[in-house]
């Protein structure tokens, strides 16, 4: 059973990260999408969630989720069939990176408590992971606590020059600029890139905004002619293309409805 901190940290980073992936599709919902444009406009300012988590200072250091699960049990737990694509899309991209190898090293952009370190861990059992998260300094600070086995890091300086796999799951589409963060990850792709649970559009990325429960926040809708772009000038060949959820809810200034993806990529020139 989950501790009532762990609960709380849970429901926190459930809201703050997955909230639109839960929408039931041509619903009207009070989870409100607005197109805003495909460039920032003049004095644009990007909003962030304002609803941050708040920490406690003794916390006890103890697992997020249930870690007991056996090697192999990957989506025990999981509720519906969108997550359950994420998850084991997650967990065939670590298994394929691994393919014939002792170790692997794992950078995960955004990776709030390190939940994916527990998919990867099941799924591939066998391996050695070191397993780097890349998260604000509040969430390393937690981070550090629940899972001892994961470093959490903030600055880019403390990162590696490289790693057998960078990922992303649900989370460049929240920086203002999502190109530069993408040529980060990419730079230190050594040679797997995986871009997961991203908003996509066929062409053209556009400033969407969404309200929950009254806080507005910023995300993109990624162009997927957009993102190869960017990863054909860092040599990045494309893998494979994951549909995640296939139908979204309309959204208000879109001519298309968006479709939630993962991108692999790997490096040409390993």
């Amino acid at each position: 059973m989950l501790s009532k901190f762990a609960i709380k940290m849970r429901n926190a980073l459930g809201k703050r990260w997955h909230s639109w992936h839960n929408e039931t599709p041509g619903e009207v919902s009070p989870n409100r999408w607005i197109a805003i444009g495909d460039d920032l406009p003049i004095g644009y300012e990007w909003k962030v969630y304002k609803n941050s988590i708040d920490f406690d200072a003794d916390i006890v250091p103890v697992p997020v989720t249930d870690d007991t699960l056996a090697p192999g049990e990957i989506t025990v737990g999981v509720n519906s069939d969108g997550a359950r694509a994420i998850v084991l899309a997650a967990a065939y991209v670590f298994a394929k990176v691994s393919r014939e190898q002792n170790s692997i090293s794992v950078l995960d952009f955004g990776g709030a408590a390190g939940g994916y370190y527990r998919i990867a861990r099941n799924a591939i059992p066998e391996v050695k992971i070191d397993y780097t998260v890349q998260e604000l300094p509040e969430l390393c600070r937690f981070g550090s606590r629940a899972r001892p086995d994961v470093r959490f890091v903030s600055d880019n300086d403390l990162l590696a020059t490289g790693y057998d796999l960078v990922f992303a799951s649900g989370a460049i589409q929240y920086v203002l600029d999502w190109r530069k963060q993408f040529d980060l990850l990419a730079t230190r792709a050594d040679p797997w890139l995986f871009v997961t649970r991203v908003m996509s559009l066929r062409r053209t990325s556009k400033i969407i905004e969404q309200t929950i429960d009254g806080d507005v926040i910023s995300v993109w809708a990624i162009g997927q002619e957009d993102l190869l772009e960017e990863a054909r000038r860092h040599d990045m060949k494309l893998v494979d293309i994951f549909d995640l959820q296939s139908e979204f809810e309309p959204i208000v200034g879109l001519n298309e409805s968006p479709v939630v993806k993962g991108y692999l990529f790997r490096r040409e020139n390993i």
